[in-house]
């Protein structure tokens, strides 16, 4: 796997808009890892120098229109040449104490599925088996903050922008189907459904939501069964 000049082989990529403390509890949880922080915002006053004041040092911060988050990924997208991928989004709290315990070099490029805390539900993640995964997949959304994506599995890739919050989900299947995944035990994230500050959805979004999702993983499950590959590569 190659790496970066600082020894990191993990970038964690970070959208903000307005909510400010959260971010910074985001890099206060990372701050201890070596890792490629990646923050895209719409807030000018967000700069290396006011965070340097706070203790936090991001790789790099990109300006965007304040688009949406999806969007917002796409930038980070394109300004990432190697190592994993990891999305969280401004409050998500990392709870990872040292990069070796996700042990990246040996998933060989697949991605990496690992365990996380979902404040809103009070519910810990399960590590389901194969073939009842996509099952529940379909059934319940699986979070990108579970998923650490190598730079092989995002190359090319974008997350969609013309159907709202299950975005993620397209994109998780997508790369799931080409790549595999191995699987860590480790809780690695503490983080609220969708994000500290964001607005919930009406019931007709949540329809949508679900048609969106369940249509995504079924083609995705389709075309896995087509390649004849398994999801879970180790």
């Amino acid at each position: 796997m190659n790496h970066f000049q600082n020894g990191s082989s993990l970038n964690v990529v970070t959208t903000a808009k307005d909510d400010f403390s959260g971010l910074v509890d985001t890099g206060i949880s990372i701050s201890h890892l070596n890792v490629n922080w990646i923050i895209v915002t719409c807030n000018r006053d967000l700069t290396f120098d006011r965070l340097k004041g706070l203790g936090l040092f991001p790789a790099k911060i990109i300006y965007d229109d304040g688009l949406g988050i999806y969007p917002a990924f796409n930038l980070a997208l394109d300004a990432i040449e190697e190592g994993y991928v990891w999305f969280l989004n401004s409050g998500d709290l990392c709870l990872i104490q040292d990069l070796k315990a996700l042990n990246l070099e040996q998933a060989q490029g697949s991605l990496v599925l690992a365990r996380q805390f979902n404040l809103e539900t009070k519910r810990l993640s399960k590590l389901t088996r194969f073939p009842n995964l996509w099952i529940r997949w379909a059934l319940r959304p699986v979070p990108h903050q579970s998923i650490f994506f190598s730079y092989e599995s995002i190359f090319g890739r974008k997350f969609r922008t013309d159907i709202g919050l299950v975005a993620d989900q397209c994109f998780i299947y997508e790369t799931l189907s080409a790549f595999g995944f191995v699987k860590r035990k480790l809780v690695t994230t503490l983080f609220e459904g969708f994000g500290r500050g964001s607005v919930g959805t009406n019931f007709a979004d949540q329809v949508n939501l679900f048609l969106n999702r369940q249509g995504s993983c079924m083609r995705a499950f389709v075309d896995l069964l087509r390649s004849g590959k398994s999801w879970v590569r180790k």
